[in-house]
């Protein structure tokens, strides 16, 4: 790889991360103001399992799997490039798959006994939906690294970014009260 492209690649995902850090600071602020300090005590208890989980099902995948096409795309290898893509995303979407029905079903289990909060009981069963797209978008993000293309990963991380917070910004709503107010 040249060392223009790498520079360039570098360049595009530490813009984008940046842009979609800033982005999430003021959703940070939006939402504090709207679902109040309750609200996010309980948001922040929820997303150390979120990361966990998402740690557990993707071990090593993402990495794998840029790595492995990177190479097989290097040798002229595109379907050996591609069955390992179909392979990590397959394995990743079913760890993934059994992480969500697992933290799903015994999600009273992780709101009570694990995190010492019933009122995530909500927010953890919607979270373990969130678990197999995570995975495949892990798996898709690393195939276009693999392939050297940091132009996807960067524009799928600021319109993930802006999917989550303008909707709600418009509408001067965020779904998460609704969400936190459920009955148990």
């Amino acid at each position: 790889m040249s060392k223009e492209r790498f520079f360039k690649g570098t360049f595009l995902l530490t813009s984008a991360g940046l842009i979609s850090r800033i982005m999430g600071f003021f959703y940070r602020i939006f939402l504090s103001h709207t679902i109040g300090a309750e609200g996010i005590g309980l948001y922040q208890l929820v997303v150390p399992l979120q990361h966990l989980v998402l740690a557990m099902t993707t071990f090593g995948i993402q990495t794998a799997l840029s790595r492995l096409i990177s190479s097989h795309t290097a040798l002229g290898e595109k379907k050996e490039a591609q069955d390992c893509f179909r392979i990590g995303t397959f394995l990743a979407l079913f760890l993934s798959g059994i992480a969500a029905w697992s933290i799903f079903t015994f999600s009273d289990f992780f709101a009570v006994q694990i995190l010492k909060e019933p009122a995530t009981e909500s927010l953890i069963r919607l979270l373990a939906l969130s678990f197999p797209f995570a995975s495949v978008h892990l798996c898709v993000n690393s195939y276009y690294l693999g392939l050297k293309k940091a132009s996807f990963p960067a524009a799928t991380q600021i319109l993930e970014q802006l999917v989550r917070i303008f909707p709600p910004a418009c509408s001067g709503r965020s779904v998460y009260p609704a969400i936190l107010l459920s009955p148990q």
